[in-house]
């Protein structure tokens, strides 16, 4: 042994590494001055904090327990009362270092300089046996495997807050041998790399609990099997053991041990428990039958930073890291991947808790869709339908399972088609099985209703056709099949039976049973054709996509001199070549384009002065033109207009010759799509598309139902020598959740499907049952039904209900899952400075209706507003794009003030009010009050605005 290293002093707790406890290195210097502006740096910060020193001591291990054949005991603390000695009480980890026989083990440590493995320098602790038996621990003998670091910790206030745990596996982390205990080596750090305490002592945390689980997999035949777990607890109920993970430290026994590697380092050891306990774990060790089949240990960690409220969801953060490997060292472990993390991320935002993380599902710390599967397995005997292929459906299905299945009572609604399986599935290693192995555990997920053993009274309908309760759920039916089990669901469902699985979750709803084109229908407003979910094209179906060159003002030299008119340069594009209109002929070419009908419309959107401001932030005024009824001459009013076209590079160009843009018009911004409504301008829709057949003229007078809607994204450009509205979302973070925009559940038949130009119809201006339907109100309200005490009732579709039954399945308060960054909080200058011309929200116009016998939709009525059909608050405003005519809302107008409107659509409760009134917030008040020389304004931002005391994106998480 080397005696002349028994005891080892090295700086802890200090940057520097003297170990006399020397005071720690200066602070950073000061920030930048305010307001953005280059101002002077602040003066360097105050000396560190002293450094505590850590002390390294080694002693003889005899041979027992630890070392068999004796060894060297590594202790390893930090000197916190100065005195060189490591006591008991300040001892942080111990390890041991073991001779083998005939060989001593040699211990060295050397200086670590900053990096990688110690942020701000330490000690590095090497060990091997003495092989060649020169008493010194030469390079080919030490163990890398076992090397160790005792790292120095920045003092107090060198370095900003830490946010966030990182679990990350070193080198060859799990210990394959089948006669010792199964080790996992791993490193927990925070955000910016810096090493993490599970205690808390040099990284400020409440304790961390790593939880550990350890499982196999096969695969055969393309086939990846479910995971059977080692880690099982027995208890009473379930005496042959249920999959779970193990936790060292929490205050149950037998669930193994967790040591430090050294001190600083973030660096831990866990070694799983080698003896059962009654009613708890179960002794692990491998199954030396399936040594040459892929194992995966799973780490579960999570962390909190706020020490005095401890479920204080902003600070908490959570990590899940899986390693693969086969213990016999044979082959490439393989990786098991049924549904894809960012496919769940995407709806679900990576998991994070929202109000407390003790609210959240198993308290917040499980984040990683793979590890679902280590509890949620078969093997989980005391609740099959807790199975993963089982229960994630039924809660994703939980609107149309019958209550009685529910998986803990979650009814949730699905924010797309619930047939689009490729969300979770698609791009995962083994996701086609989802296809391709279909079971009836699984298919139950969804279809509860199924009998597979005959037991139900009727045989299931099939396209959908099932006979449903009074509460829209399907009744019990038997398995058109007949009776049938996992071994035979192949034969119809897999890839080559007659009812593929992939084949009957296309993801294209039916035409709207309501829509008005059929007898009785009365919805104008949705769709009579079959409508494909967004990134689905069934087989034979044409991809139309639109390309907008330009849009202008341009002065019109032919009828009305000095006017300007709105006009779009633009082209349709099939399968990624230009369209070429057909020529029109009245009783032969009745449509744009061959084997379709209907078309597009182009779309302007502008501002113009509104209560006294000449440059409102928001659109208030629009013209639309239906391209069939210009391009076939029959347009009219303000939707006329003149088609020229194609130039040489396949652009039409469309001018509203009915519309005026004023002078003093802003943001002027058009595109392409928009279009919905069957009564005045269908939209494009295809006829030819086998499985998806269209019946013209139907019931005999010119309407049809049927043909197959793959909507095209609408396209849009601000003017030309026009600004934009500022920038505040974007579509594509609206189709992490529901795919596209308007496609089950269905809202304008998903032709409108574009974030952004949302606001093109629902301005602040727009309010319908006494509700504001701006965008900026109405998607809030619409998503935050859990936050808010006032159910939002506009268009509910009966009485009780609003949309308070909307599950968002992301954190409400993180508002980047929509909005992007740095635009909703006001700290992008463009946004800061629109906030003073931001116009009032309006929320009532004209008379209101709660009485069921003369309103039948009465329970859409907003509660705010006096509903006796008999007060009258007044028109709205609005704007004649044909005579260039303003017609300024009535001062009896209901109105909100600008933020407000935002804030009170999620923070409705009267206490959220009452304090966004005490600061000048304008709720459910008349225009004219607001509007009134010397009234209050709002003061939000004084303590809200970016860089305040409770600025928006800090009360907010991102």
């Amino acid at each position: 042994m080397i005696s002349s290293r028994r005891l080892v002093a090295v700086c802890g707790l200090a940057v520097v590494m003297s170990c006399t406890g020397e005071p720690g290195a200066q602070g950073p210097q000061g920030a930048p001055g305010a307001n953005g502006n280059d101002g002077a740096q602040g003066p360097a910060g105050d000396a560190g904090t002293p450094g505590a020193p850590a002390l390294v001591k080694s002693t003889t291990e005899p041979a027992g327990t630890h070392c068999p054949n004796g060894g060297t005991k590594l202790e390893v603390g930090v000197d916190t009362n100065f005195n060189g000695t490591l006591e008991a009480t300040e001892l942080s980890s111990t390890s041991y270092v073991c001779d083998d026989p005939g060989h001593n083990a040699l211990l060295s440590t050397s200086t670590e300089p900053a990096g990688t493995h110690c942020a701000f320098g330490g000690t590095k602790i090497e060990t091997g046996l003495d092989a060649n038996r020169n008493g010194t621990l030469d390079p080919s003998e030490i163990d890398a495997t076992a090397t160790s670091y005792v790292c120095n910790v920045a003092p107090s206030g060198t370095i900003s807050p830490s946010t966030g745990i990182h679990i990350a596996f070193v080198g060859s982390a799990v210990s394959t041998s089948t006669s010792a205990p199964i080790t996992v080596r791993f490193t927990l750090k925070d955000d910016r790399g810096f090493p993490l305490d599970v205690q808390g002592r040099y990284s400020q945390n409440t304790a961390i609990q790593p939880r550990f689980a350890l499982a196999w997999f096969t695969q055969s035949n393309g086939i990846t099997t479910p995971l059977t777990v080692y880690t099982k607890t027995t208890s009473t109920s379930a005496p042959a053991g249920q999959p779970t993970n193990y936790n060292p430290l929490g205050t149950a026994a037998g669930h193994g041990t967790l040591v430090e590697n050294g001190y600083g380092a973030g660096d831990y050891t866990y070694t799983f428990p080698t003896a059962s306990t009654t009613n708890g774990p179960v002794a692990i060790a491998f199954d030396a039958s399936k040594l040459s089949e892929t194992h995966v240990v799973w780490i579960q960690a999570s962390r909190q930073t706020d020490e005095a409220f401890t479920t204080n969801a902003n600070t908490f953060s959570a990590d899940n890291q899986s390693y693969s490997f086969i213990p016999s060292g044979s082959g490439t472990p393989a990786t098991r991947e049924i549904a894809t993390q960012a496919g769940c991320d995407g709806c679900h935002a990576k998991f994070k808790a929202e109000t407390t993380a003790s609210a959240a599902f198993h308290g917040g710390g499980r984040v990683a869709v793979g590890m679902c599967n280590v509890c949620h397995n078969p093997g989980r005997t005391t609740n099959p339908s807790a199975d993963s292929a089982s229960f994630i459906h039924r809660i994703h299905n939980g609107a149309n399972v019958a209550t009685a299945n529910l998986f803990h009572g979650i009814s949730a609604t699905y924010p797309r088609d619930i047939r689009a399986c490729d969300v979770c599935h698609g791009n995962a290693a083994q996701g086609a099985q989802a296809m391709t192995n279909p079971s009836t555990l699984a298919c139950k997920g969804c279809h509860d209703y199924v009998s597979f053993t005959g037991a139900a009274a009727a045989t299931c309908g099939i396209n959908g056709n099932l006979a449903r309760g009074p509460d829209g759920k399907p009744l019990p039916c038997n398995h058109v099949g007949g009776m049938s089990n996992d071994t035979t669901c192949a034969v119809c469902h897999g890839p080559s039976g007659s009812f593929p699985t992939s084949a009957m979750h296309d993801p294209v709803a039916k035409p709207d049973p309501a829509n008005a084109w059929l007898t009785g229908g009365t919805n104008a407003n949705t769709n009579a054709s079959f409508v494909a979910s967004r990134g689905f094209v069934p087989p034979g179906a044409d991809v139309i996509t639109y390309d907008v060159k330009s849009v202008d003002a341009v002065l019109d030299t032919t009828v009305t001199p000095n006017v300007r008119r709105p006009s779009i340069t633009f082209k349709l594009k099939r399968n990624g070549t230009d369209v070429v209109f057909q020529t029109y002929a009245a009783g032969s070419v009745t449509e744009l384009m061959p084997n379709f009908v209907g078309s597009p419309s182009v779309y302007f959107a502008f501002a113009v002065p509104q209560d006294g401001n000449n440059t409102p932030s928001d659109f208030n005024a629009s013209a639309s033109g239906y391209l069939k009824k210009i391009w076939d001459g029959s347009a009219t009013g303000t939707g006329a207009g003149t088609l020229t076209g194609p130039d040489s590079s396949g652009y039409y160009t469309v001018r509203l010759t009915g519309v005026q843009i004023p002078s003093t018009a802003t943001m002027l911004t058009g595109g392409v799509g928009y279009t919905y409504s069957l009564s005045s301008a269908p939209p494009l829709v295809q006829t030819n598309v086998a499985g998806y057949p269209w019946t013209p003229n139907m019931p005999a007078d010119g309407k049809a139902q049927g043909g197959l809607s793959v909507p095209a994204p609408n396209v849009w450009k601000v003017a030309t020598g026009y600004t934009g509205r500022r920038p505040i979302v974007e579509t594509a973070r609206c189709n992490n959740c529901h795919g596209g925009l308007g496609v089950t559940p269905n809202f304008h038949a998903g032709q409108r499907n574009d974030g952004p130009t949302c606001s093109f119809c629902h301005n602040p201006n727009r309010a319908s049952s006494g509700w504001s339907a701006s965008s900026k109100y109405f998607i809030h309200a619409i998503h935050a039904g859990r936050k808010r005490t006032v159910n939002y009732t506009w268009h509910a579709a009966e009485a009780g209900p609003g949309y308070d039954e909307v599950e968002f399945p992301g954190t409400l308060n993180t508002c980047t899952t929509c909005h992007l960054p740095n635009t909703y909080d006001f700290t992008n200058a463009t946004n800061l400075n629109a906030v003073v011309n931001m116009p009032l929200t309006t929320v009532a116009t004209g008379r209101y209706d709660t009485n069921p016998l003369t309103n039948s939709t009465y329970y859409t009525v907003s509660p705010y507003v006096v509903a006796d059909n008999v007060t009258d608050y007044g028109a709205g405003f609005s704007f004649n794009a044909a005579t260039n005519v303003t017609t300024q809302a009535a001062g009896s107008t209901l109105v909100i003030s600008p933020i407000t409107a935002a804030c009170s659509s999620c923070h409705d409760s009267m206490p959220a009010i009452s304090h966004m009134r005490s600061n000048g917030g304008r709720f459910y008040e008349a225009r004219s009050s607001v509007l009134a020389p010397g009234a209050e304004q709002e003061q939000c931002l004084i303590c809200h605005g970016p860089g305040r005391v409770a600025a928006i994106g800090v009360v907010h998480q991102r």
